[in-house]
């Protein structure tokens, strides 16, 4: 199933806050998710940039 960048973006961030509760905010896991969401929510804003 192919997602569109907006659930992708809701389901980094959901696997995000799970590794966060689960490890800390500090962990290896929970920042590799943010670095994930964070390159999502650029390409998000780039497409938006682009379509105006």
């Amino acid at each position: 199933m192919d997602y569109t960048l907006e659930e992708k973006i809701e389901l980094m961030r959901e696997e995000m806050m799970s590794a966060a509760i689960k490890n800390g905010l500090k962990d290896d896991e929970t920042l590799g998710f943010s670095r994930k969401l964070d390159c999502l929510i650029n390409q998000y804003e780039e497409q938006k940039e682009n379509t105006q």
